[in-house]
């Protein structure tokens, strides 16, 4: 597993903290740190809701996720 470099980028440009998208996305901040950090594969709905959060495609995630 890799990070998501792109996701982290976009929370900083966006200046979103990881607690609040956790929140949000109704996971742990632990969980969504550990899927961040590339120690957790994210399920398929915390991916779309990821992308959905964010703005993006699960398929820009997960390309940014291969580039890494």
């Amino acid at each position: 597993m890799r990070k998501m470099l792109r996701a982290k980028s976009l929370l900083y440009e966006r200046n979103i903290l990881q607690a609040d998208l956790a929140r949000v996305m109704e996971i742990s901040e632990t969980r969504l740190s550990r899927i961040l950090n590339g120690r957790d594969r994210p399920r398929e709905t915390e991916l779309a809701r990821l992308a959905e959060e964010l703005g993006v495609s699960q398929e820009e995630l997960q390309s940014d996720q291969r580039k890494a």
